[in-house]
């Protein structure tokens, strides 16, 4: 976006332990008009869950963030996150299925 000033840490200095661990540290410590944090993660299912808690490595400051969900294999199941709280949410499947999903809650300021 023309005419909105950000900042991004180089990776080098960040001494990431995962990627995940990486994006959220990225996140946090950069700057850009209209974000407020991140935390991002995965979380592993069976075909025995259709709902599964979501928690996040430190609470948010509120509960006002989006919430982003990919799988990390292809599956024919749809998602959706509820009962945001500041230290995580629910992530809801239409069917079970054994996958591993990728989150990214983005809270905005």
């Amino acid at each position: 976006m023309a005419g909105v000033p950000h900042s991004v840490p180089a990776v080098a200095d960040m001494s990431p332990v995962s990627h995940a661990h990486l994006v959220g540290a990225m996140f946090d410590s950069s700057t850009h008009v209209g974000v407020a944090q991140f935390r991002v993660g995965t979380v592993a299912v069976t075909v025995l869950d259709t709902a599964v808690p979501v928690t996040f490595s430190s609470a948010l400051p509120d509960s006002s963030y989006e919430v982003f969900i990919q799988p990390k294999s292809p599956v024919s199941v749809s998602t959706s996150a509820s009962a945001l709280t500041t230290d995580g949410f629910m992530l809801n499947l239409s069917a079970g299925v054994n996958a591993t999903f990728s989150y990214l809650a983005i809270g905005v300021p």
